[in-house]
């Protein structure tokens, strides 16, 4: 299978495909449950779909919240699905490939990740695609977004924006905000995708792609939903409400130490696990 071997991917990590409105949406929900990223290339018209030889990867509740993020937490909201169509014109408006107006999310190619969604769910097998807002809450503009999809208990990050220039730091603000969302819905695991400075400054580390597999193998089966915090006000409540990183690995560790497992073995098992402790002990058993 080329998600094991990658010996079936062009230059050992993509595939392609011609778009089509009848088959796109299907492939993308196939290539999704089994690891792959969507993407496209708007310049042939091709589907893209990436299985990258590393993968960024975060336990949503190790996100690193810096100080400045704490600081300005108030002046935020965080959604989910409320403005799909906004966030897609702000990705293509604020960010670009290699220079301003080629961006690669295209419109033909964002109405497929909406149709996902609107597949029978014996064809999309959980897989679903999702908008995540921030919005500053005096002005009431969309100050940063993403869109993204879930893959069972798996949140994976497919593309961004945000207003730097007018909201500074808000572009953070959503990705730390979201990490903790994604904990308060119970995902174990967000994936990042390609390796930036920024994601390993959030607490990403990068994995192997048998290790990314196996995770997808693993979780995909188990269905989790993103969904609005609907008990909080602004972001400042969700980020004082969620365990802080620190909180969550210290817990993990006295947990599979008071197993009788020695430091050193139970934090390197924990890291392989993304501090799952279930998996982190099942792997120091076996």
């Amino acid at each position: 299978m080329a998600a094991d071997s990658g010996r079936f991917l062009a230059d050992g990590e993509w595939l392609f495909s011609t778009l089509s409105r009848e088959h796109t949406p299907r492939m993308i929900a196939k290539a999704a449950w089994q690891g792959f990223l969507p993407m496209y290339e708007k310049g042939q018209g091709l589907v893209l779909l990436k299985l990258h030889r590393s993968r960024c990867i975060l336990a949503p509740g190790a996100v690193h919240v810096g100080k400045q993020s704490r600081k300005k937490a108030s002046q935020f909201r965080i959604s989910v699905n409320e403005a799909f169509s906004e966030v897609v014109k702000g990705v293509q408006q604020h960010t670009f490939t290699e220079e301003p107006g080629d961006c690669w999310l295209a419109d033909e190619f964002a109405e497929m990740y909406r149709l996902v969604n609107s597949l029978p769910e014996s064809e999309r097998r959980g897989v679903a695609f999702h908008s995540v807002e921030l919005w500053h809450k005096e002005s009431g503009r969309l100050a940063a977004g993403e869109l993204g999809y879930t893959v069972g208990n798996i949140y994976s990050s497919c593309t961004g924006f945000s207003l730097k220039h007018d909201f500074p730091g808000s572009g953070t603000c959503q990705l730390v905000a979201l990490g903790k969302l994604l904990q308060r819905c119970g995902f174990e695991l967000w994936d990042l995708g390609m390796e930036l400075d920024y994601k390993l400054e959030l607490g990403g580390t990068m994995q192997p792609r048998a290790s990314w597999i196996a995770q997808v193998r693993r979780l995909r089966d188990i269905p989790t939903a993103l969904n609005s915090p609907v008990d909080v006000s602004s972001i400042k409540e969700l980020l004082a409400a969620a365990p802080r990183r620190e909180e969550v690995e210290a817990k993990a560790m006295q947990q599979v130490m008071e197993m009788g497992f020695e430091e050193a073995s139970a934090k390197k098992a924990l890291e392989a696990a993304y501090w799952n402790v279930e998996q982190a002990v099942s792997s120091l058993v076996g």
